[in-house]
């Protein structure tokens, strides 16, 4: 009997630490509110990489209506306001864009510049956003 309780203590241990680690960790520097818009604009990037096989400009018109690309937008208009944590971030977030947009014109030419601007903002933000599925 005193095993099985040592058994279901330490399970409960082990669960309750896993469970602390797969929790999302806000980088230094980084508002909670800033890394939630940020989140959503890398989830909004994945939904944009699989309903377009290319972007037109009308899909760019579109697309820039969406929330989460216009949070990025407003960011981008008062950078000066943000840490130099969330500079960097939006900087990346920024540059992923634009490396998604090339790759959907070109796959094989930019599939590189893809992967390592994903790299990047994943780095920053600490995360593991996988864009190219």
């Amino acid at each position: 009997m005193r095993k099985i309780s040592i058994l279901l203590i330490f399970i409960l241990v082990l669960g309750l630490f896993s469970g602390c680690a797969s929790s999302d960790k806000i980088p230094d520097g980084v508002s909670e509110e800033f890394y939630n818009d940020m989140m959503a604009y890398g989830n909004e990037l994945i939904k944009i990489n699989e309903e377009y096989d290319k972007i037109e400009v009308e899909d760019s018109i579109k697309i820039s209506k969406r929330e989460a690309i216009r949070k990025i937008v407003l960011y981008n208009k008062n950078v000066d306001n943000l840490s130099l944590q969330e500079q960097k971030i939006l900087k990346s977030a920024l540059n992923l864009n634009i490396a998604l947009i090339m790759y959907k014109d070109d796959k094989e030419t930019f599939k590189e510049d893809l992967i390592e601007s994903v790299e990047k903002f994943n780095q920053l933000m600490q995360i593991d956003l996988d864009i190219i599925k």
